[in-house]
């Protein structure tokens, strides 16, 4: 089976300004509010440019989180919409991949995503922790598919009420404490 690792890259290419500059925009957030510096670290998370390929055919681990907190052992993905369609009490998708890809580094280091709600200047913070893993495997959190530009694409979906999406605060405060 030949796989197209380009497939997704070419779908959301006209995106990828926009989630450069919502990467850019938390670690931003995060360095003001912490004091604390912030390293972009995931495959293409600093970068426009099309980047042809796997992320470990170029040394990076699938899903691997977009920033790393310097001083600590927190890695955050960033991921969220800039669709006027999505609310802010509609559930948060979250790539599988992502969660597998913290579910792997779980005894190193905590990962938390952050979902921009760009439309709603709204941001949350999820820290896939074990009791998230727990909840994540006893079907808490199904795997939908929906269809996005056109394409069928998988996520875990999560109620925006449940008890895991948290303030942004809650993030800062932690990062603080470490």
């Amino acid at each position: 089976m030949v796989t197209d690792y380009d497939f997704w890259k070419k779908a959301y290419q006209t995106t990828w300004a926009k989630t450069g500059k919502r990467t850019r925009s938390v670690a931003d957030l995060i360095e003001e509010h912490t004091h604390k510096k912030v390293d972009i670290v995931g495959f293409g998370a600093d970068s426009s440019d099309f980047i042809s390929g796997s992320a470990e055919s170029h040394g990076y681990d699938k899903g691997e989180a977009d920033l790393a907190i310097k001083e600590t052992n927190i890695h955050v993905e960033v991921t969220g919409t800039d669709s006027p369609r999505i609310h802010p009490p509609d559930p948060l998708y979250i790539r599988p991949d992502k969660i597998e890809n913290a579910r792997a580094h779980l005894k190193g280091r905590d990962t938390w995503v952050v979902h921009s709600l760009d439309s709603s200047k709204l941001l949350r913070a999820i820290k896939l922790d074990t009791d998230f893993f727990a909840s994540y495997d006893s079907g808490k959190y199904p795997t939908i598919q929906r269809r996005i530009r056109g394409n069928i694409e998988t996520f875990v979906s999560i109620p925006a009420n449940d008890k895991k999406v948290q303030n942004m605060q809650i993030l800062i405060d932690e990062i603080e404490r470490k």
